[in-house]
């Protein structure tokens, strides 16, 4: 792992979906995940603009502080960025690990992957972490599923 704060990547990684559970804001999520004992907060807000991700993530960030916690914004690396979180998670459709790298340096970069092959290229890309998935199938994205997952990830040795 190439930068400062990779070290810290370590411990429990919760997902604060603003999709999921719409009825429970954000940042009590966020809340909920640091109080559960998260060392790593990944802040995943698809159906929210760009001010309104800005906004919570400028709010996340100091949250995680406090807690001794990371926090990696999904997708976005602007937000990432403008907001002074730890990291940028990108998936598939998002800008490559490589032109995230050369914007922000400085961030933690992980990458969703579907398979070892996936995992050694974004590792060589300058991905920090990789994120396998998804586990179930979804729209759009064709499912590694449990017994995929774990033959992955036994084998998966990124540096």
């Amino acid at each position: 792992m190439s930068h400062a704060s990779s070290a810290r990547l370590r411990g429990l990684y919760g997902i604060a979906d603003g999709g999921f559970r719409r009825d429970l804001p954000v940042l009590e999520k966020v809340r909920g995940l640091l109080e559960a004992g998260a060392k790593v907060v990944q802040l995943r807000l698809k159906r929210e603009g760009g001010r309104d991700a800005l906004a919570l993530a400028r709010e996340a960030v100091p949250l995680c502080r406090a807690a001794g916690a990371l926090c990696i914004i999904n997708d976005r690396t602007d937000v990432a960025l403008l907001s002074g979180a730890d990291g940028v998670h990108l998936g598939e459709r998002d800008l490559p690990v490589e032109a995230a790298r050369e914007l922000a340096p400085g961030l933690l970069i992980g990458a969703t992957v579907r398979d070892l092959a996936g995992a050694r290229e974004a590792a060589a890309r300058g991905a920090d972490y990789v994120g396998f998935g998804p586990l179930f199938e979804r729209i759009g994205f064709r499912e590694v599923g449990r017994a995929g997952y774990r033959r992955h990830v036994m084998r998966l040795k990124l540096r």
